[in-house]
């Protein structure tokens, strides 16, 4: 596919082959997508955690109210979740095929 690491574009597209429906399910996971692809990066990975916190700060994920740790969570919590959705919609395609 030609999304490479956009997760943005690759809803749109799994939008586009009609997985999704327009319940609440699905729209908390297209939110989470939404949110990961804003605040997800490539080398994320390589990042110290003081670059990921300032660059957070940036977006407005990091403020007043809201420590860099708890942003941490719910990034962590919306990749699982994003996680099992995408198995969950992997397993009903696959059972569709003949």
């Amino acid at each position: 596919m030609d999304t490479g690491h956009d997760l943005r574009e690759l809803l749109a597209h799994v939008r586009d082959l009609g997985l999704l429906d327009a319940d609440r399910r699905d729209e908390r996971f297209a939110a989470a997508v939404q949110r990961v692809g804003r605040l997800w990066f490539n080398n994320m990975r390589f990042a110290s955690s003081k670059f990921v916190e300032t660059r957070w700060l940036r977006l407005g994920e990091v403020a007043r109210g809201r420590t860099f740790k708890q942003a941490a969570e719910a990034f962590h919590d919306d990749c699982s979740a994003i996680v099992k959705r995408c198995e969950a919609l992997c397993q009903r395609t696959n059972s569709k095929r003949p």
